[in-house]
């Protein structure tokens, strides 16, 4: 076993936290530029953005490999616990404004049911969250935080953001019928998909490191993106839809994983959201 496997055996509980790729892959792209550059943040804590030019050439050259990274990540950590013994958390969530004290406050209480472990007073919560979450300013433009439905694991019931489920277009067959060439492990199947995207095709082998010229540091008015920049083709949406599903659909079928059901459903509608802009942005 690799190093993760020899580890969980010494854990008997666990936290899952996720990150819809939708944002964890700029990220992830953002913190290698900033790293690349040697850029150093403020006083504020800003994070640099990676410049779009950067951004394409890295989403294009790492996009199979962090997308079966990611669902390798979810998939080791939901099989390794039972769902007694492990929560699911959606980054997403934990950092929006409305829904992130409660999951702060699921957090404290899976804590608090370990014994030797003391956790603050629930109705401190939202304080320490406050503190924590917003102790610098974030500059990512536009950043959008998911805010899922934040029932119990038991029924469902509880807090959403009507905003954000306002903005998803019901198209019931967009991406329907999408075929992925990677089972629900991530791991590659022997017949050709049939969406846009051919993970089977020969890799291509990534030239190290990305680095620009300073031309594309922060600074110039017409390289300085948001988040919302930092776009998906609509092939590697579809991608990102079928994968999810996939995925979704496996702990759907246990019948006792509502939790990551429903992180991974709002994660699908997101992804929808952004295949229906990129159409009617080309009609």
């Amino acid at each position: 076993q690799d190093r993760r496997g020899e580890g969980i055996r010494h854990m008997h509980r666990a936290i899952l936290l996720l990150r819809h790729p939708l944002y964890a892959f700029p990220s992830h792209a953002s913190k290698r530029y900033e790293k690349e550059n040697n850029l150093e943040r403020d006083d504020t804590g800003r994070n640099y953005i990676a410049p779009v030019e950067y951004w394409v050439k890295w989403r294009d050259e790492n996009f199979v490999d962090e997308m079966r990274a990611w669902v390798k990540h979810l998939n080791y950590w939901m099989n390794g616990f039972d769902n007694t013994k492990r929560i699911v958390i959606s980054y997403d969530s934990l950092i929006d404004g409305g829904a992130g004290p409660h999951e702060a406050a699921r957090i404290a209480r899976f804590l608090g049911e370990e014994e030797g472990v003391t956790t603050v007073p629930e109705e401190h919560i939202p304080c320490v969250w406050e503190k924590v979450v917003n102790t610098y300013t974030y500059h990512d433009g536009d950043r959008r935080k998911l805010a899922l439905s934040l029932g119990d694991d038991n029924n469902g019931s509880g807090y959403s953001s009507q905003k954000k489920r306002n903005r998803v277009k019901q198209n019931e067959n967009l991406s329907k019928n999408i075929n992925l060439p990677l089972d629900d492990n991530g791991n590659e199947k022997n017949e050709k998909s049939t969406g846009s995207i051919d993970l089977l095709s020969p890799k291509k082998k990534s030239t190290g490191s990305i680095n620009l010229s300073k031309d594309v540091l922060p600074g110039s008015s017409s390289l300085n993106p948001s988040m919302d920049d930092l776009t998906f083709t609509k092939a590697q949406l579809q991608t990102i839809y079928a994968l999810i599903n996939l995925v979704k659909e496996k702990y759907q079928s246990r019948g006792n994983e509502h939790r990551i059901e429903i992180i991974l459903d709002d994660y699908l509608k997101e992804v929808k959201v952004k295949l229906m802009e990129l159409i009617d942005a080309s009609d």
